[in-house]
């Protein structure tokens, strides 16, 4: 797998199986892509070859789509600190448990969509690791610890929270997240066309210009990436064909809303061959 690296992917790989192999600082990083970057095949990289050593990894995700994604991937449930999790929340695990001895021998931990939890979730992961590992003062233990995710996205949901509420939340706030390095992938490797590639990144850093004078909640999107017609015909053309199924059945159209879904679905449907039949 690891032939198969990127330039970007290869670079990681490096540092971070340096620091596996030779005890080099620093131990906890961050990789930083946008969807698409190849996060988690750098991650698998890193987990397949510890296991193929014989050398203990875990991998989590803060999603249970993502989790699936993951060679033998668990929620962050793995860390047993529940569901409303505070700055004092204590884990569940004791040190002398099972799960407290397979985090302690674990010499990779990975945690995606780590974008996605509170500060107060890797504070309260730092603690324990620091625990089972007989209360070290080295953040999580001395472990190395891959964090990875995009806060270009989805951040810690905070119920009726404000802009800021929801910024404040996010673990750049953590008290460790001073201790982590930050390791970027940015070549598109999902999408073929650079262009609109090129416009996302854009979007998530918030460097698009706005020449049209739009309010800054609003966003401009290019000419060339406008629907000009009926945009279910645009992309599944004027008929579905059973023997095209290999043709149309990856394609799609993303929705804001439920409503909006339904509709399309209907229209998609209109265009397929045969009698339509409910069961």
């Amino acid at each position: 797998m690891a032939a198969m690296l990127n330039s970007e992917q290869r670079a990681a790989f490096n540092v971070i199986m340096k620091a596996l192999d030779e005890g080099a600082n620093p131990r906890l990083f961050f990789i930083d892509g946008p969807g698409g970057s190849g996060k988690t095949y750098l991650y698998t990289t890193l987990i397949s070859t510890l296991r193929g050593r014989s050398e203990t990894a875990r991998a989590c995700a803060s999603t249970g789509i993502d989790a699936n994604l993951l060679p033998s991937g668990r929620t962050y449930s793995m860390f047993h600190l529940g569901i409303n999790i505070l700055d004092t929340t204590v884990s569940a695990i004791t040190p002398r448990s099972k799960v407290a001895k397979s985090l302690r021998e674990s010499k990779l931990v990975v945690w995606d969509e780590s974008t996605m939890a509170s500060s107060h979730a890797l504070n309260s992961v730092d603690r324990l690791i620091r625990d089972i590992n007989s209360s070290t003062p080295f953040p999580f233990g001395g472990k190395v610890f891959v964090l990875g995710g995009d806060f270009r996205q989805t951040l810690p949901i905070v119920p009726h929270g404000t802009r800021t509420a929801i910024v404040e939340a996010c673990i750049k706030y953590s008290k460790t997240w001073k201790n982590f390095h930050t390791l970027k992938l940015i070549k598109n490797n999902r999408s073929v066309e650079r262009e609109f590639s090129d416009w996302l990144l854009k979007l998530g850093e918030g460097t698009l210009t706005n020449d049209i004078g739009l309010d800054e909640e609003l966003i401009e999107i290019p000419p060339s990436m406008l629907c000009k017609g009926d945009i279910v015909k645009e992309i599944f053309e004027d008929k579905l064909h059973v023997a095209d199924i290999p043709n149309f059945v990856n394609k799609f159209i993303l929705t804001p809303i439920n409503k909006v879904c339904n509709e399309l679905n209907e229209k998609i449907l209109n265009l397929l061959d045969g009698e339509c039949v409910t069961y």
